[in-house]
């Protein structure tokens, strides 16, 4: 695949990733609503798709329904009614479904979510964010078929944290290696990739890592790769995978023998 990531500038995009941080919020709490709970917690994550973040299919008043945070229009989409990111925050987007749902004779209760900076909204800003999630979305789908075996989560985005994560269990169990993308964070303020695992086995922070990547060990644990210093690459592609590979396979084995 090739990988052609958007310039994030944290001056710049900040105020409009902490406005859609707050609206992904809104639709997870919407999908909560609706799909039962799973074990592994994969019921709390949003799908990536080319245009932005999107729900699973949840039934409203006979009708099949997806609601979609389009990043790329800058609008919320549901059930073919749209709200403008730029006239609606995300407290108005969250009224608007409540309103549409009973519309339709849906009265399920949709819990608020705990509401973060509000930001403000800048579609331009807004694009480049949803195209960093896409291209690093589509990597970890193309790097699924090489971690085996175990269980492999769907790649995922978290609105609590407004993290993609891929999540591998070598071996069934819960010894976990995390591959993600933070938009950034209070430990980390621009965006990173991370790589982390649970249970941390002894000897995972002496892998190896590419000269891109450091181990982070204040606020949590992990290898970090700044996205910044990957985007700006000649060849994006090919520190992508030596960091996976040094990381995420090489750290593997490590869960198996702890």
């Amino acid at each position: 695949m090739e990988l052609s990531l958007p310039e994030l500038s944290v001056a710049d995009f900040g105020q409009t990733r902490d406005y859609l941080h707050n609206v992904a919020k809104v639709l997870g709490k919407l999908q909560q609503a609706f799909v039962a709970a799973e074990q592994p917690d994969w019921h709390y994550g949003l799908s990536v798709v080319e245009v932005g973040l999107a729900s699973r299919e949840i039934s409203v008043g006979g009708e099949t329904v997806q609601a979609v945070l389009d990043m790329q229009a800058g609008v919320v989409r549901l059930g073919g009614t749209q709200w403008s990111l730029e006239e609606y925050d995300a407290a108005a987007i969250m009224d608007n479904l409540k309103v549409w749902m009973q519309s339709r004779g849906e009265n399920r209760m949709i819990a608020t979510p705990e509401f973060g900076l509000n930001g403000t909204f800048e579609l331009a800003q807004s694009k480049l964010i949803g195209a960093a999630f896409w291209q690093l979305a589509s990597y970890c789908l193309q790097l699924s078929p090489n971690l085996h075996p175990g269980l492999i989560s769907p790649v995922l985005v978290y609105p609590h944290h407004f993290d993609l994560s891929l999540v591998w269990f070598p071996n069934n169990d819960e010894n976990q290696l995390s591959l993600g993308f933070s938009t950034g964070d209070e430990t980390i303020p621009e965006p990173y990739l991370y790589l982390t695992t649970y249970p941390e086995p002894p000897m995972f922070k002496q892998l190896p890592l590419p000269t891109e990547a450091h181990w982070q060990t204040d606020g949590f644990s992990g290898a970090v790769l700044i996205y910044a210093a990957l985007q700006s690459s000649a060849s994006p592609l090919h520190i992508l995978n030596n960091y996976a590979e040094k990381t995420l396979l090489a750290g593997a084995p490590l869960l198996t023998d702890s």
